[in-house]
């Protein structure tokens, strides 16, 4: 038997201040779900808007001290909820919103033994 890894429970998008001047769009997104990401950034960024979404991935705690030391950052997307406590705490959140629920998947290989 063996069982797929339990990547991400739930995603939460935080929305945080704009202390940047720049018309881009900074989205801070946990690095197991870059793949997917990168996807709608290109997607969005074909398209005909007057600004860029700038994707930057890594691990959850790794982005969050990201945003605090450049206080530069539209959308925070973390693998865990207590990041989002982290956040409040450094004052960062301004409102958040739930934006998937994940759960593990369980994959059972079968083998036949012919004797």
């Amino acid at each position: 038997m063996k069982i797929l890894p339990f990547v991400l429970s739930f995603s939460l998008v935080i929305s945080i201040p704009v202390f940047s001047h720049a018309a881009d769009l900074y989205w801070y997104l946990a690095a197991s779900m870059t793949k997917p990401g990168q996807e709608i950034t290109q997607l969005f960024n074909s398209s005909k808007v007057p600004f860029a979404v700038i994707l930057i991935t890594g691990g959850s705690g790794q982005l969050l001290s990201k945003i605090r030391a450049t206080r530069k950052g539209d959308l925070y997307t973390p693998a865990g909820l207590h990041y989002v406590e982290k956040a409040k705490k450094s004052g960062l959140l301004k409102n958040f919103t739930k934006l998937i629920v994940t759960s593990p998947k369980v994959l059972v290989k079968s083998i036949l033994t012919v004797a």
